[in-house]
């Protein structure tokens, strides 16, 4: 996962929903009434413009996942944080939107083959989650293994309750690290989560052999390298584990003043 740097709301979103907010339909739909809500509110807003600047803010990357997602209503969901049937008002709020990938279950696979589910795919409408993409200090708690797995580190000030509740919704909600067998080994999620945070991992560190090779590995280079992922206008699937093992070695240069 990323820390994404959220933009204002679009003013073509902003219009419609001051439109939504000021009808009496609107004002008549129960708090709690998913359906309802989606119906007379969030079901009317420009979503072909909030998707296109959902993914422009992600740089075209499911903000669970890192999967590339691409503008297209088959292809990409429009997430609420805090969901419809939680707050009614929040449902046509712009600030309270992602977008994300199906997690899956738009794949196809082999009949009787059984599939791990991730992101939206796992996660239910009514869950929501305390763990945020819009947090940049919770963001830099997640952290990534080699073989693949992400956790949340959760140093400073992170009481343990919440330290459990982001490892569950990580584990169980979002499936993020695939499923656990009896026997001790995972399943990996349909989209194949594990192996691509692995890949992402070894180009990381691969990017580190290449520059020690040419006696180019210096703290500022690796930042230079950082920036270029950042700023690219479609990141890399996993940019997320890229740029962790890229700032993880950038600290320790640093420290050393190389």
């Amino acid at each position: 996962m990323l820390w994404i740097h959220k933009n204002k709301t679009p003013a073509a979103v902003s219009r419609e929903e001051a439109k939504i907010r000021s009808s009496s339909e609107w004002k008549s739909v129960p708090e709690s009434n998913a359906k309802a809500v989606r119906k007379a509110g969030f079901d009317k807003l420009p979503k072909d413009t909030i998707r296109k600047n959902l993914l422009e803010e992600q740089h075209y990357l499911c903000v669970y996942c890192m999967k590339r997602i691409e503008n297209h209503q088959l292809h990409t969901v429009i997430e609420h944080l805090t969901p419809l049937s939680r707050d009614k008002e929040k449902s046509l709020d712009y600030q309270n939107m992602a977008a994300v990938c199906k997690g899956g279950a738009d794949v196809q696979i082999a009949e009787g083959e059984k599939r791990v589910l991730c992101c939206d795919g796992s996660k239910h409408d009514e869950d929501e989650l305390l763990l945020s993409p819009y947090n940049e200090q919770m963001m830099k708690e997640i952290c990534y293994y080699s073989d693949g797995q992400i956790y949340f580190r959760g140093l400073g000030n992170w009481s343990d309750q919440n330290k459990e509740k982001i490892e569950h919704e990580i584990n169980d909600v979002l499936c993020l690290n695939g499923k656990h067998k009896k026997d001790g080994s995972v399943q990996d999620t349909a989209t194949q989560l594990l192996k691509g945070r692995r890949d992402a991992y070894e180009q990381a560190e691969s990017i580190i052999r290449r520059l020690s090779k040419k006696g180019n590995l210096t703290s500022e280079r690796l930042q230079k390298e950082m920036r270029a992922i950042r700023e690219s206008e479609k990141r890399k699937e996993y940019a997320g584990v890229i740029l962790f093992v890229l700032e993880r070695k950038y600290r320790r240069l640093k420290a050393q003043g190389r």
